[in-house]
């Protein structure tokens, strides 16, 4: 099957296979996909604020990079700017148990 034809969960998991930390389930997919819904509003224009949950905030990632972030991801290569976002946003990536 080619990549093209997976769905989304099939893709993060590919994704996160060597991740150190985030585990690949259903759990981390829905706060994934969050991440990326931020990452795309972050990467539409190059003002330093964005809408998020209803409230104007400093975005936590700069245009360019949350471009870069969603190329590689698109590219199935994970990018720690993802990290980075979550944190800002408190959007709790699930992370495996050591």
């Amino acid at each position: 099957m080619k990549y093209e034809q997976l769905s989304g969960y099939e893709k993060f998991i590919l994704l996160t296979e060597n991740v150190s930390g985030v585990s690949a389930n259903l759990s981390s997919y829905s706060e994934f996909k969050l991440a990326l819904e931020a990452l795309t509003r972050c990467a539409k224009s190059d003002t330093k604020t964005m809408r998020w949950k209803g409230t104007i905030i400093v975005k936590p990632v700069m245009m360019y990079d949350a471009e870069k972030a969603l190329r590689n991801i698109k590219n199935n290569k994970w990018d720690n700017t993802i990290f980075q976002l979550c944190n800002a946003l408190r959007i709790p990536l699930h992370r495996r148990s050591a």
